[in-house]
């Protein structure tokens, strides 16, 4: 399936701003970002429930623009599921095959599969008001499977469930989308969830595609301020480059004047305002590595395998994630001195720019 230049227009606003991608057969696309920034718009338009101000949406090589949903080789599970209150489970997932005039016969032994594949063999009589969220959203994933679409198009459909349930269905998710081989494409808000589920991601921010790449490529090499600070927490910080040596970068850091050396794949001249991005893992405190900032413990959480500090320097505010077992036992308190570093491969490059 391809998208290329689409726009969507409301009146003067630009929902979708010449967005231009690919997605390969069998894929699991995550389209990522926040609200109002264009991704559930052109998951809209892929179904045909929108038409693009402009550019172009193909399927199998075809041309979608002007065809109706039903006509489209797609299937679609939405956030608020759409299951038919009257209808038994059962017939819920034959409703789409009924519609296409399938034989009766044919529908049993498909609809059966379905249900089988998603744990609901001996669900096909109950009606959505006696299943739980979960499996409500495996009957909705059924529904949307069995009449065996070419691209399956989710709308945040796990956005409903408490988190240990939408932990569970993510694997399941992933594990029936390598199962059928059938293209996924996934809208979210949730940086996590497209980190754990998808093939690529495609990171949106007000109508424009900021980055398209794995969920490595993205969340290491972030390709611009916002992607950055949007997926994961991300200490950001702004500087110049004064030298380069190779894949190795000199910065000199707004914030202190100090010059640090940083590795780097992107390719930037001498002379260039760059932004850099320090994952609060990355954050070494007190470490044998040279000084960048100093600061003060102003916060610390726990959250299992792993504390999260705040530090606070005179110049910004720090975010460092170090093991709950420290190697030497040492655990840092609100009130206490630190220094902190990372190592020279420990920020990524972003060309400068607002986030």
């Amino acid at each position: 399936m391809t998208a290329t230049s689409v726009m969507k227009r409301f009146g003067s606003f630009v929902a979708v701003n010449h967005v231009s991608l690919s997605i390969e057969e069998g894929e699991f696309l995550t389209l990522l970002g926040p609200s109002g920034c264009g991704k559930t718009t052109l998951l809209r338009m892929i179904a045909g429930f929108e038409r693009p101000t402009s550019g172009e949406i193909l399927i199998g090589g075809k041309r979608m623009n002007e065809a109706a949903p039903y006509d489209r080789p797609i299937g679609m599970v939405f956030q608020n599921l759409a299951l038919f209150p009257h209808l038994s489970v059962g017939e819920n997932v034959a409703y789409g095959l009924k519609a296409r005039k399938v034989a009766q016969d044919k529908i049993r032994r498909e609809v059966s599969q379905a249900l089988a594949m998603l744990g609901l063999a001996d669900f096909d009589r109950r009606y959505p008001h006696e299943l739980s969220g979960g499996q409500r959203q495996r009957v909705a994933l059924a529904r949307a499977l069995v009449i065996r679409p070419r691209v399956l198009l989710l709308d945040e459909p796990l956005s409903a469930l408490d988190l240990k349930l939408r932990r569970q269905l993510q694997r399941e998710l992933k594990q029936i989308q390598q199962r059928v081989g059938t293209t996924f494409v996934f809208v979210t808000h949730d940086q996590e969830e497209a980190l754990t589920m998808s093939d690529r991601i495609a990171v949106f921010n007000q109508g424009r595609l900021e980055q398209l790449g794995t969920p490595r490529e993205v969340y290491d090499r972030p390709a611009t301020p916002f992607v950055a600070q949007f997926v994961g927490d991300s200490n950001f910080l702004t500087g110049i480059v004064t030298r380069r040596d190779g894949d190795v970068f000199a910065v000199r850091l707004d914030a202190t004047d100090r010059i640090i050396p940083v590795r780097s794949p992107a390719s930037f001249q001498v002379g260039s305002p760059v932004g850099l991005s320090v994952r609060p893992e990355h954050v070494a405190l007190d470490s044998m590595q040279d000084t960048y900032f100093e600061g003060v413990v102003s916060d610390l959480s726990y959250v299992g395998a792993n504390t999260r500090y705040t530090i606070q320097t005179s110049e910004m505010a720090f975010v460092a994630l170090q093991p709950s077992t420290h190697a030497d036992g040492r655990i840092w308190r609100p009130g206490d001195t630190v220094r902190l570093a990372w190592p020279i491969d420990g920020a990524a490059l972003v060309p400068a720019g607002e986030a």
